[in-house]
């Protein structure tokens, strides 16, 4: 406590009571009798002056001492008045500046609200007291104001804190001291090991310890269950809330190991239960928690620990630990207020009782006086908000309840999502249903538009373009002739192309044959794109000629589009025997290993994606066809977005990748061509920024898309303020079909974020059980929905890890992918991302 005071404010460290009087006072005698304690008791008039060069304060004992007294009258205002002023009151007291150094320890508040109703306000630093020396300071006080009424004086000698202080340095020097060091050196690891935040907002370490109380309403019915637990044996209350927090922490980090700091008051020897003075100390409570252990186990864990710790208690330090760590971050108290009691006609309670001894980041406190239990969360404001507190709050009381139900339930299993919650979660948040829709084969979608739109055009490649009519004439050629090659449902062809005319052509046409494209980027190395089409068994590769020497593989057929000149026989294409469950692209991405992994997406996921993006995003924002670009390689899952804009009726235009390299050229582009609806990463967006697209007085897109990478707070600030443009931030992994989520930066939003799902996705945040975790809780991210791909190509076994059953769903087989993106919902429902559990690379 000393070294804590010393290296940070000591203003937090205080204890401090509300003690109602009730019946006929005399408050020159309640003064008098006051400060006479102070006479009797050295701890209540000893400052802590800091001497330049040591490393701890000195104890300085005065001759005399001296109260700060205050009188405060509030018998002319209105009761609920008064409650107010008293709670305004107390909590001045405990930011009251301190100087340890000078100033009188002791401080008293006197309240008068009728002649014979007070209220008494004390307050000592924690150097002074602690809850059981505040406890023993008012029995003494009543104690002494009766026998002061009566004309006598207490003529015991009180126990010294001095004479405490120096019995605990010679049990420090008894045989015992090893055996007490042993005990703790074995739970260091867990002392050790930091806990992790429970929420994401948590800041950092670097600030004054700010404690603030917020206090948990229990209803009856709790009450008398949590009550009756006394009258069981190996269980009570104490025990069960302790369990119930200690589950809760457990479930919040998802770490086995805790270290949970539990105050341990320190009188456990008689000659110390009247002592006053700081005796009791935070005791490191370790336990590794399993799924599978019953409550009522655990709790039973936790009293032989505690039972263990109290035997060695005294011998406790934070020898050896570095000072930002001597300190337990997730604490617990339980204290037993004694009942009122009287001195003659006045009757004395505490009313309420607040010590704070050690630092902390949270801790529950609970007090239970008579029939009554009342529960406070005690926390650092400077490292959690009101709201991320309330949210705990009813988290415990969902634990508690959930416990209460069954005390042999699994720890694991007990609940810590309020039903209310639950309900939010599964809900809105998480899903936006569609009603009903035709869907479409990806071909079946462009033919659509090439009746309705024929003569508009469809393509772009700098100065050549191809109307919808066009375009589809091509790529009926080129379908015919794949599948004169035996091409069809469920057969791969690779795409290995510059995006281009030619590339667009050929991936219409391979839909068309009823097959899926495997698009190959250029710039893969000769080992890459050989594994990919072996990996793919691609029955045939569509190139160009510049590209066409690269391809190892002699066995494999392959077409030059660039040079390939169609069949006049026949004009006709039937229709291809496939369906929206069939493959319609296989895209291959690196995993942690290195060792790419394709992913295989069916028509209806691409058709799903597309509507998604249709109802939540474009319907808000585009009211026609428009120029869009293809602003990416085939080889990325980003360019289907634009594939989807163009069988929908959008002008694709195909950036050479020259033009997409060059930040000044590629904005020239979009004044020129008027183009309205731009896609990117941030990394390509702030180029564009940097080259002039917010600034500039030429035409400006309508539209932006971003995705791929997590957009900075600093970009993020710069979009949200873009007068001209919509900038719209998007996420989804390849496996989930491109985006999932989306958001506008508006200023509005004060950080990053990746939205809300799109309409017909579904997107949940478990824990490492596939357990919801409330609001405001980091896990990893789930989606599910009909947009998630089929699974992984030929790798079955990472396919059922990543793909997993929606314990959820409503429809029979319907599943999950494991983004492995760890993310936590906002009080307003939109999702944050909070980074990667691993590093893989998309």
């Amino acid at each position: 406590m000393c070294i804590l005071q010393q290296s940070m404010s000591a203003q937090p460290y205080r204890a401090q009571c509300a003690v109602t009087l009730t019946g006929p006072l005399n408050s020159t005698i309640l003064r008098a009798t006051l400060e006479d304690m102070v006479e009797r008791y050295e701890i209540l008039r000893t400052t802590f002056p800091i001497i330049a060069g040591m490393s701890l304060p000195l104890q300085v004992i005065a001759d005399t001492g001296t109260i700060a007294w205050t009188e405060v009258d509030l018998a002319s205002v209105a009761p609920e008045e008064q409650r107010q002023q008293t709670a305004a009151l107390f909590e001045a007291l405990r930011r009251l500046p301190l100087d340890l150094a000078q100033e009188p320890p002791l401080h008293a508040t006197l309240i008068r609200y009728a002649p014979e109703s007070h209220a008494l306000l004390l307050m000592l630093p924690a150097l002074s007291a602690d809850a059981a020396a505040l406890q023993q300071l008012v029995a003494r006080l009543i104690e002494s104001y009766a026998a002061s009424m009566q004309g006598s004086a207490p003529t015991d000698e009180p126990f010294q804190y001095a004479d405490i202080a120096q019995w605990q340095n010679e049990l420090l020097e008894s045989p015992e001291t090893a055996a007490g060091g042993n005990h703790w050196r074995n739970r260091s690891r867990f002392v050790a090991a930091p806990l992790l935040p429970p929420f994401a907002e948590i800041q950092t370490e670097a600030h004054d310890f700010q404690p603030t109380t917020h206090a948990i309403a229990l209803d009856a019915a709790m009450l008398e269950q949590i009550a009756g637990l006394d009258a069981q044996p190996g269980l009570d209350s104490a025990l069960l809330l302790l369990t119930c927090w200690q589950v809760l922490l457990w479930r919040l980090s998802d770490q086995p190991d805790l270290a949970l700091g539990v105050v341990d008051g320190g009188r456990k020897y008689d000659e110390l239960a009247d002592a006053i003075g700081l005796i009791a100390k935070h005791l490191p409570l370790a336990t590794t928690v399993q799924p599978q252990t019953r409550l009522r186990d655990l709790a039973a864990q936790n009293a032989e620990a505690l039972q263990a710790n109290a035997q060695w208690q005294e011998y406790f330090t934070w020898d050896g630990f570095p000072l930002e760590q001597a300190y337990l971050p997730y604490s617990f108290e339980f204290v037993e207020q004694p009942g009122a009691v009287s001195a003659g006609e006045l009757t004395a309670a505490i009313e309420r009782l607040y010590a704070s001894v050690d630092r902390f980041k949270l801790k529950l406190s609970c007090t239970r006086q008579t029939q009554t239990l009342s529960l406070e969360i005690i926390y650092d404001s400077a490292a959690f908000t009101a709201d991320t507190i309330r949210r705990l709050s009813d988290c415990l009381l969902t634990v508690i309840s959930s416990a209460l139900a069954n005390l042999d339930a699994p720890v694991g299993a007990l609940a810590i999502v309020s039903e209310p919650e639950r309900q939010q979660l599964l809900g809105a948040w998480s899903v936006t249903p569609l009603p009903a829709t035709e869907t479409l084969c990806i071909h079946e979608q462009f033919a659509q538009q090439v009746q309705a739109t024929p003569e508009r055009v469809a393509a772009v490649e700098l100065d050549q373009s191809l109307t919808f009519a066009e375009l589809n004439a091509h790529t009926d050629q080129l379908a015919r002739h794949l599948r004169g090659l035996g091409v069809g449902p469920e057969v791969i062809v690779g795409l290995y192309l510059e995006p281009s005319l030619h590339a667009l052509t050929g991936i219409l046409a391979i839909l068309k044959a009823g097959a899926a494209y495997l698009p190959i980027d250029p710039g893969y190395p000769a080992e890459r794109i050989a594994f990919m089409l072996a990996d793919a068994q691609a029955a045939v590769v569509l190139t160009q000629t510049s590209l066409q020497a690269n391809l190892s593989a002699d066995d494999l057929p392959s077409i030059c589009l660039d040079s390939w000149q169609p069949d006049s026989a026949g004009t006709d294409l039937p229709p291809a025997a496939v369906t929206v469950d069939n493959l319609a692209y296989v895209i291959y991405t690196s995993g942690s290993t290195g060792q790419p992994k394709g992913v295989a997406v069916t028509h209806r996921a691409a058709a799903n994606f597309q509507h998604g993006m249709q109802t939540t995003v474009y319907d808000r924002w585009i009211t026609q066809p428009v120029q869009t670009t293809l602003n990416a390689p085939l080889s990325f899952d980003a360019s289907i977005q634009s594939l989807m804009l163009l069988v929908n009726g959008h002008t694709l235009h195909l950036l050479p990748n020259w033009l997409r390299q060059d930040n000044q050229a590629l904005l020239s582009y979009l004044h020129e061509r008027r183009i309205e609806l731009i896609t990117g990463t941030p990394t390509q967006i702030q180029l564009l920024v940097n080259a002039g697209l917010l600034t500039a007085d030429e035409h400006v897109p309508t539209l932006a898309l971003v995705a791929g990478e997590a957009v900075t707070p600093e970009l993020w600030a710069e979009l949200a303020r873009a007068e001209r443009t919509i900038f719209q931030n998007n996420y989804g992994p390849t496996e989930c079909t491109v985006n999932t989520t989306s958001c506008t930066i508006a200023p509005d939003a004060t950080e990053p974020v990746i939205g809300r799902p799109l309409a017909n996705y579904e997107l949940y945040i478990l824990d490492q059980r596939m357990q919801l975790v409330p609001v405001g809780m980091s896990g990893e991210l789930y989606v599910g929905g009909p947009s998630i791909a089929r699974g992984y190509l030929n790798r079955p076994a990472l396919t059922a890890e990543k793909f997993v059953p929606n314990p959820f769903g409503h429809e029979p087989g319907a599943r999950l992918y494991r983004t492995g993106d760890l993310a936590h919902f906002l009080a307003d429902g939109a999702i944050a991302f909070d980074g990667r559990i691993d590093q893989q690379v998309k």
